[in-house]
């Protein structure tokens, strides 16, 4: 059989890491599964969700799933999106938290009215249109649930269905913030409010108001030219939320949201790692802002930790959570993932000596004798200040300890990581390539895109998964003079758009013509491949 695709990633400075990235690679298409009601693949969660509840859930985890798919296997990433679209409710155009059984939903007890399902659905999308420019997604006919009710409609109308969920069903609250419902990333949330009924009818959510910020933008761009009304809403409410969202700047780092009982806010005096990285990466913070912010999480959630950095700081007591344990002060894969990219951005160097603290490497090391978590792992583990440091979390609706691995959001992050890192970045109309590493040599390689940089050259290619016409922005490397630079496209000596250290360019392609460009001085160095 063909080899399995990978990601891989090179650096002097790290050799190991590319093992790391290839196994990840392996096992997050290993928890790929055939849905045969929706008729399509899916990564499913695993661990303890799969093995002991039976649940396959929920959409946020499938998008995060997809974020680093759409890179190493565009066509599953594909597929999550049509299985989000085919769960969607035909009236409401709402998603399930969880799904059981044959077809059947579940909104898991506890998380029936869960915030964010659209928000993550969206991102996902944006990523996928965005860095593919498969445009027939949006043309295609799926199915709302359930599809025996014949009632279907094509890709875009599914996009509208979740961002109309999102804007009347889910709702603001009266500071203008997306309102938090049962719960929203943090299924838990409502255990931090002693008015539980109150927060869940109108506490808002810091989280869902940063990533719509962050991730309504995007699919705004994707759909500028297919949709431009409908872009121009999503961008309108994306501003409303980041407006709305300047209010929860805590003067260290960002407030968790309004509890729903008067101005009352949560985590003015405690850091909750889950809601800092959105609002951050849509750009809401001036840079001394990003100084205090970035300060504030190295010393309140990573020092303390070999390993990761803790969701909440300091945990809180008296909580069904026990203080250091799941979001009570937890290390989790997901927010783990997207705060080194948020840090990546403010500070490369902090960005990438962070993401190295999160690998499996160092795992092993602060852990030795614990055997789960040196393959793989859950989504959560115990923080140091937690009676049993490093292992996952064990209470009575989930015992994660009872299968602590195969989790795939234990896979996704470090690739999603590893991609931002490497600059990977879909701008605009763009697929932009600007790396935040603090290091000017390395080799990226993915099935869509792969790219390699020297001090005084780079090259990379893109693999089309779709007949179209592909613009790139690529920095350039840091030693080069932007008057030096000479731009090659399929070996051929091509006049690119410099601006701000980026040279621009475009070329047709169709679907499988591998696009490959070459930046160097006159004097090429060959030493560097991709």
């Amino acid at each position: 059989p063909p080899p399995r695709p990978q990601i891989a990633f090179v650096t002097p400075g790290a050799t190991w890491l590319d093992r790391e990235t290839r196994w990840h690679s392996y096992y997050l298409q290993a928890n790929a599964i055939y849905q045969e009601f929706a008729k399509c693949h899916i990564v499913d969660q695993g661990s303890a969700y799969s093995a002991l509840h039976g649940a396959m859930g929920a959409h946020r985890d499938f998008a995060l799933f997809a974020l680093p798919l759409v890179y190493l296997r565009s066509d599953l990433a594909r597929d999550i999106l049509r299985f989000s679209m085919t769960s969607q409710d035909k009236r409401t155009g709402a998603l399930p938290y969880a799904h059981i059984g044959y077809g059947k939903q579940s909104g898991a007890g506890l998380h029936a009215s869960s915030s964010d399902l659209d928000l993550f659905f969206l991102w996902a999308a944006a990523e996928y249109l965005r860095a593919t420019r498969d445009f027939s997604l949006l043309e295609e006919a799926v199915p709302y649930h359930p599809a025996s009710a014949g009632i279907a409609a094509n890709g875009l109308e599914h996009l509208r269905a979740a961002f109309n969920h999102l804007q009347h069903r889910v709702g603001v609250g009266k500071h203008g913030l997306l309102r938090c419902g049962t719960g929203d990333w943090n299924d838990a949330l409502i255990g931090f409010s002693k008015r539980k009924l109150a927060t869940i009818r109108k506490g808002e959510s810091l989280l869902n108001a940063g990533l719509a910020a962050m991730a309504l933008p995007k699919l705004a761009d994707a759909l500028a030219a297919h949709a431009p009304e409908f872009a121009e809403q999503l961008r309108r409410f994306a501003d409303e939320q980041a407006h709305a969202a300047k209010q929860l700047w805590a003067g260290r780092w960002w407030a968790r949201g309004y509890l729903g009982i008067g101005n009352r806010v949560l985590g003015h005096d405690r850091l909750f790692l889950d809601c800092q990285a959105f609002p951050t990466l849509a750009g809401l913070l001036a840079p001394s802002e990003q100084k205090e912010l970035l300060a504030a999480i190295q010393e309140c959630c990573i020092a303390p930790q070999p390993w990761g950095a803790t969701a909440l700081s300091p945990p809180m007591r008296g909580l069904f959570l026990q203080p250091g344990a799941d979001t009570n002060g937890g290390v989790w894969a997901a927010v783990d993932a997207w705060t080194v990219w948020a840090m990546a951005i403010m500070d490369a160097r902090a960005g990438w000596d962070f993401f190295l603290r999160t690998t499996m490497k160092q795992r092993t090391e602060a852990y030795p004798d614990l055997w789960y978590g040196i393959w793989s792992g859950p989504d959560a583990c115990n923080a140091q200040c937690h009676t049993r440091p490093g292992e996952t979390y064990n209470h009575v609706v989930t015992p994660m300890t009872d299968f602590p691995v195969m989790n795939a959001n234990y896979h996704a992050g470090p690739l999603l990581d590893i991609i931002k890192l490497a600059g990977i970045e879909p701008h605009g109309d763009a697929l932009r390539i600007a790396p935040k590493l603090p290091f000017d040599s390395f080799v990226f390689r993915s099935p869509l895109v792969g790219v390699a940089y020297l001090p005084d050259a780079c090259r990379g290619y893109y693999t089309p998964v779709a007949d179209g016409r592909f613009t790139f922005e690529v920095q350039l490397p840091k030693a080069m003079e932007t008057a030096e630079a000479q731009l090659y496209v399929n070996d051929e000596s091509v006049t690119g758009e410099v601006h701000n250290g980026r040279i621009r360019f475009s070329t047709d392609r169709c679907c499988g013509q591998r696009i490959c460009w070459e930046i160097h001085q006159t004097a090429f160095n060959t030493a560097v491949t991709v």
